[in-house]
Parts: structure tokens; sequence; C-alpha cells
């Protein structure tokens, strides 16, 4: 069943928390039930992926409040509020969600006049909308103007910042960073290639998104991660729902990262950082097993991008190559390493 669009303004559970809805549903069953609007389900997204999850029957019950965007917002807020403990950057990116909503609605508004319907974004027309949505939603309009400016300009961050993973403080600090000026002093091989890397010879060139310093790089790969998370080959580093190393001790998986045994698409992101001591040969069978275990998004860290020509990933064509970061270590002769980043698209 589809998930109406003023439902999606607020993020879906991830994680622990799903998981413990999940347990919860299968041991007591659902008990309060789905709404639905005209075939859309307006509250209950993650009840009714919870009783998916677990085999329970979900119950329905049709809305029959207002139809008016900004009622649907009301309600739609009422009930999340009731549920969720959110810090005022999480009401702001609600709130920039709610405005990105409300724009297409506008923009479709025409079409549907001419139609004979009305516009469901009226209630909103008049006045500042972003001052209306940051009231709404309980937040400031500066922290609105905040979270604006990271969807349009870091939407990855901004995603972390509606998940409640990164406070919008600390987003917006680490967008500016990225957004510094990148030098090329002591970066010969980046030099080289002034931004670009071919995929397979010359037939492909991506041109890349960010160069980096080592130290910036645990803090982008940690913005990067969506959902439930898997890093393989993780060493030390503690990046990740789960971490998997063959001879790290203390890790979440102490196994083969190219034979894991997990279930197939069982983490929204899969993150792989092959060593190069010659205690382990990254191999086919391992970007086989990222593909398998991944549904969203995979993260892949080497000297190589593992893409073909047209920009899809070689193991799984349904994942497509959306952005690769360049750094590389500050001695002279330091090999550029390579993040890769594959999206299903989903």
């Amino acid at each position: 069943m589809q998930f109406h669009a003023v439902a999606n303004i607020y993020p879906l559970l991830q994680g622990v928390e799903f998981e413990s809805l999940c347990n919860s549903i299968k041991a007591n069953g659902l008990r309060s039930a789905i709404i639905t609007l005209e075939g859309q389900i307006l509250d209950g997204r993650n009840r009714y992926r919870a009783c998916e999850a677990v085999g329970v029957e979900p119950v329905f019950q049709e809305y029959t409040g207002s139809t008016e965007l900004l009622d649907l917002l009301a309600f739609v807020r009422d009930v999340n509020e009731e549920r969720r403990h959110l810090t005022s950057g999480q009401r702001a990116a609600v709130a920039v969600s709610a405005g990105a909503l409300v724009a297409d609605l506008k923009a479709a508004a025409e079409k549907r006049m001419k139609s004979g319907k009305s516009d469901p974004s009226a209630s909103l027309r008049q006045g500042k909308v972003a001052q209306q949505l940051a009231e709404m939603f309980g937040t400031g309009s500066r922290y609105v103007e905040h979270a604006s400016h990271l969807k349009e300009n870091a939407p990855r961050l901004f995603e972390q910042v509606l998940a409640g993973k990164v406070s919008l403080s600390s987003a917006v600090q680490q967008q500016k960073r990225n957004g510094s000026s990148v030098t090329y002093k002591n970066q010969p091989a980046i030099q080289v290639t002034r931004g670009t890397v071919p995929l397979a010879g010359n037939s492909h060139v991506y041109t890349v998104n960010k160069l980096l310093w080592p130290g910036e790089v645990e803090a982008l790969l940690e913005s990067l991660l969506i959902g439930r998370s898997l890093h393989m080959c993780c060493g030390k580093s503690k990046l990740g729902t789960v971490r998997l190393d063959l001879h790290e001790a203390g890790v979440d998986l102490q196994v083969d990262a190219a034979h894991t045994g997990q279930p197939d698409k069982s983490f929204d992101t899969v993150l792989c950082d092959p060593p190069y001591n010659g205690e382990f040969q990254w191999n086919h069978d391992l970007l086989d097993e990222m593909a398998r275990l991944a549904s969203r998004r995979i993260i892949f860290q080497h000297w190589f991008v593992p893409a073909n020509p047209n920009g899809l990933y070689k193991k799984a064509n349904n994942f497509r190559l959306t952005d690769i970061y360049v750094w590389q270590p500050k001695t002279y002769f330091g090999r550029a390493q390579l993040i890769s980043v594959f999206d299903t698209g989903a």
C-alpha cells in the first residue's frame, strides 16, 4: 500500500526502534488501526511495515477529518508528536519537508483547477509559508532556514538531521566545512586528474564530488550511512549499526566478509573498506555479497570504482553510482583513495 505524501514528511523508524515495534506487534498484536485516506496510508506507516515484517494482519480505518492541506498536516503532526520526542532541528527538517510538499502542490494547482478540482494548498497561500510551517511544527524560522539550506545543498546531511542521527547545528557546521575551498597542494595523484576519475579506461568519466583530507573521511562516511548499516572489514572503526571483521576482536560479526551468512537485503547500507595487508584478498564474492545484503546503498572505499562504463554497480545493475569522493594521505607518494556511493533509487 502506498504512503500518503503528507505522512512522508516524517522519517520512517529504522534500526532498533523499528525492531522494537516489530517485537511489540508480534507479542501484543496491532493496538492502533492504520489510518488511510483514499487508499493511501496517512498514519501508521511504521505499524504497517512492522505488520508485514512479523506476519500480523493489519487493521485499517478511513480518515474522516478535513482534507484541507493545513488540516492534514496538523493531523499528521499531532499523531507523531504523541509518539516521538523530536528535537528542534528535526522539527525544522519536518517543516522543510512539508514546505517542499506545499511547493509541489502549488506547482500542480493550475492543472487541478483547470480540471475543476480545488487547490489543496490554498490554506497556506497567504503570508510566509516558512513562518507558518515553523509555527505549526513548534520550531523557529531560523532553524527552518538552516534546514532548508541543508536540503538544497547537502541532502544527505538533511536526511541525517530528519532521522535524528545528527543535530542541525552539527550538520550546518559540517556542510560549511565540506563547502570550503579545496587545495591540490601535496596531492599529486589528485592534481593529475583535476577531479575526474575514469571508471573503465576512458569510456566514462565521473566528476568527483569532494576532495578530502584523511581527518575528514570518518565524518563523511558516517554522514553517508542510512538506516541499518553493516560495516564490513571495519577494523577498529566504530561506524555502522553492525560491525564485521574476520581478524578484529570485539566486533558484532567475526566472519569472512565474502560469506557472511546474513539474510538477503538485511541492511539499508553496506560499507566496505578492504585492507591491503595481504591477509584479505577482495574478490568477486565480496562484491556480490555487498549487493546481496544491501537494500538501498553500497559504499565502497578502495583505489578503484566497482562500476561498469554506464555507472552501474558491476555485480547488481539496480545500484547506480551517485557520488565519488577522493582522499589521499599527506605523504607525497600516498595512493589516492576513492569512496564510491551506489544507490538503488528506491
